[in-house]
């Protein structure tokens, strides 16, 4: 296409390169001799209408010093010497917001991006917007298409001819916008008549964090109790989906995160932008700068899936949940070079796993606890002990008394029996009453008892059960490791077979739905179809369809007599394409980074089982506080027991408490898989594997039921069931996901 003639401001000739885009007010061209600049030039006789408001711009000089936004720098003149157009700042090797949160295009255009990536570029794009409200001007028009991002995460807003701006006394309306930007209280609204105010562009700029940190879903997109709901009526309504205060009988799409997977004070921002009262006072873009930056120091990689990260907060992680129930990649491994793919031989030759083994095998267990090494005391009877001692003396003292005093009244007076019955039946009960003493009995067995169950407890945590769980984690390890091998030869025939089909689908998804015109299907209800993951045509289905609010049985037929012609012209390549050939090194790769992890944990197993045991044997000559203070407890009780004369009561038998168990082996130590690590099978134990296999079920085929995790045999050390051995998520204490054994 050959470029227009025009000049520049001070009218010499201004050179035009390759037409670089075009819009709907007017195309934008290269400059040449100037990578650095394009020039804008209005169609359609838009011109006259923008000169004074471009005008406006370059007098307010709003380019100077400007990182975020391509303001007009020049005007650009026809050859009559008449306003044409622009001059600004060219973005180089950057693409559309929309490419970047949608998780298919995302595969296309930024397929390094993960969700910290996401989080880097929802911040920039706050900090762009932060910028235009200190120059005092409003946005207006924020769009998908209107913020551009490259591939380190710069961002960079365009068309800013369309900005509301305030200059030399006259305002420059914005007239422009789409609905799915659009604050609640300005919809419906001819814009050219709005006067638009920064509350407005935040609530479009919670709707982009929104779509980033949500995988492109729109925040008022969802399923409506009543029916079908118009995206701008969801919004005008304050019906935001994912509101855990007010969500006016919306519910969001299925699989996606709660609101509450983000951090609270975010979450609150995000309630505040949307909900009726909002209005009052959206977070503005400053805050959202400060909110991301927090977010962004909270972000922690997936213990399942290296490549997908989320707020710590979040608990199991949300990425692959979605991945797992939708059956979409939100996220791609970063690319190998062909050739480069690591093989099975990588990570199997050089180790030498029944060595390690033997090698842990022979690490001495800690003996079982006792009773530690009590400080000796000389413990004499108590101040109450002596007190019940002397009461006693006198006690034995007033009935011998006593009883001396009914012998003279027998010899003086028999006849009056009452009173030396009485004065007999005193003595008798003073000579052979116990006072309180029975009490220091009592206190006795309530110390011994307290004495016995800590020191039950004790022993319970002094002994080898922490060495029997660190081997059985260890044991888990191993049983993953010989698993590995059959676990690629898996995962490489799975993807052979499905070949084809996967050929297919990313042939399907080169064809977008917003770039492909539908009768009765607008812009709302592409982005509704977004929010529920359909984006191309790989996604398009009847059941997928129909789950789509405002999507039935007939509205569905456009969509997929459209994916029915594009099969149509698929054409199968059996010969393994660079997708094919990248897919597989990814598998290679996994497999390796697994069997590098499971095997710094087994190398590493000697270490430290012997400095735990030794940790263990150390602790056990050491009592605890408070078994120290139940021993003097006890002691000094007995000590009052002894002073008083009173028999010392039967020590109460102390209780095993979490009892050390064998530790679950996948096998006999010395009878390896010679199939899946390349040696020979050699036997160095007298016990029968098919024993153990029967009595001593193995980890290797469960699964956490919170994250899908390998589970790790534990043993409870606290509560109702301490001592009781559990199958726990190997991602503790990220996930806490159990199973009963």
């Amino acid at each position: 296409m050959t470029p227009p003639t025009v000049l520049s401001a001070n009218r010499s000739p201004l050179p035009l390169g390759e037409l670089v885009g075009r819009g709907g007010e007017g195309d934008v061209w290269a400059v040449r001799g100037d990578d650095g600049l394009v020039a804008k030039l209005y169609t359609g006789g838009k011109a006259p209408d923008r000169e004074s408001k471009v005008k406006a711009m370059l007098d307010a000089a709003l380019s100077e010093g400007s990182r975020f936004v391509a303001y007009p720098t020049a005007l650009v003149l026809d050859p009559g010497g008449r306003f044409a157009g622009f001059l600004m700042r060219r973005i180089a090797k950057a693409k559309p917001l929309y490419q970047l949160y949608k998780p298919i295009a995302r595969k296309r255009h930024f397929p390094a991006a993960d969700f910290r990536f996401l989080v880097h570029v929802a911040l920039n794009v706050a900090k762009a917007m932060a910028s235009v409200h200190e120059a005092g001007c409003v946005i207006g028009d924020v769009n998908e298409s209107g913020v551009l991002i490259t591939e380190k995460g710069v961002v960079a807003l365009i068309d800013a001819d369309s900005f509301q701006v305030e200059h030399g006394g006259r305002r420059f309306a914005c007239e422009v916008g789409k609905p799915e930007y659009t604050a609640p209280e300005i919809q419906n609204r001819p814009l050219k008549d709005v006067i638009r105010t920064q509350d407005h562009d935040t609530f479009a700029l919670a709707v982009v964090i929104f779509q980033l940190l949500w995988m492109g879903r729109h925040p008022f997109s969802g399923t409506y109790k009543e029916g079908d709901m118009q995206l701008e009526r969801a919004i005008s309504e304050h019906r935001f989906a994912y509101s855990s205060l007010d969500s006016r009988d919306m519910s969001p799409p299925p699989s996606v995160p709660a609101l509450d997977f983000l951090p609270k004070e975010m979450g609150s921002a995000f309630e505040q932008s949307f909900s009726a009262t909002g209005r009052a006072g959206r977070p503005s873009a400053a805050v959202w700068v400060n909110l991301l930056t927090g977010l962004q120091k909270q972000l922690r990689p997936c213990g399942r899936d290296p490549i997908h990260h989320f707020p710590a907060i979040a608990g199991p992680c949300p990425w692959c949940r979605m991945r797992d129930e939708l059956g979409i990649e939100l996220f791609v491994p970063p690319p190998l070079a062909v050739g480069e793919a690591p093989s099975t031989a990588n990570w199997t030759d050089a180790f030498d796993l029944l060595a390690v083994w033997r090698t842990i095998d022979r690490v001495t267990p800690p003996p079982p606890a006792t009773k530690p090494t009590m400080a000796t005391q000389d413990s004499g009877p108590s101040v109450g002990a002596k007190a019940a001692k002397n009461a006693r003396v006198q006690r034995k003292l007033v009935g011998l008394v006593s009883l001396a005093a009914a012998a003279a009244i027998i010899y003086v007076a028999a006849m009056i029996w009452p009173a030396w019955a009485a004065v007999a039946w005193f003595g008798f009960a003073q000579l052979l009453g116990h006072g309180d003493e029975r009490s220091f009995t009592g206190g006795f067995q309530k110390a011994d008892q307290a004495w016995a169950q800590a020191l039950g407890q004790w022993r319970s945590t002094r002994g080898p059960a922490r060495f029997d769980a660190l081997k059985a984690e260890l044991a888990e390890a191993r049983s993953q490791y010989e698993a590995l091998a059959t676990e690629e030869r898996q995962r490489l025939a799975v993807d052979e077979g499905t070949r084809r089909a996967a050929q297919l689908r990313a042939w399907l998804e080169q064809f977008q739905i917003r770039r492909t015109h539908f009768k009765g299907i607008g812009a709302g209800k592409i982005a509704t179809l977004a929010s529920y993951g359909i984006e191309t045509a790989a996604e398009v289905g009847s059941t997928r369809l129909l789950r789509v609010p405002g999507f039935g049985p007939i509205n569905s037929q456009p969509l997929l007599e459209w994916r029915r012609r594009l099969e149509g012209r698929f054409r199968y390549d059996p010969k393994p394409n660079a997708a094919d050939v990248q897919r597989a090194a990814f598998i290679r790769a996994d497999i390796t980074a697994k069997a590098g992890k499971l095997r710094n944990q087994l190398e590493a197993g000697p270490t430290r089982l012997a400095k735990l045991a030794a940790d263990v044997v150390a602790e056990q000559q050491v009592p605890s506080p408070e078994l120290a203070a139940l021993w003097r407890t006890r002691t000094q009780a007995e000590a009052d027991l002894v002073h008083l004369g009173r028999a010392v009561p039967a020590a109460t038998q102390i209780p095993q408490i979490g009892s050390s168990t064998q530790p679950i082996f996948p096998r006999p130590i010395g009878i390896p898989r010679p199939h899946q690590f390349g040696q020979k099978a050699t036997t160095t134990s007298t016990t029968s594997a098919s024993a153990i296999a029967k009595s001593t079920p193995t980890s290797a085929s469960l699964q956490c039921p919170s994250c899908g995790s390998s589970m790790v045999r534990r043993t409870a050390r606290r509560g109702p069931n301490a001592g009781n051995a559990f199958w726990g998520c190997s991602r503790y204490p990220g996930c806490r996901g159990t199973r009963r054994i």
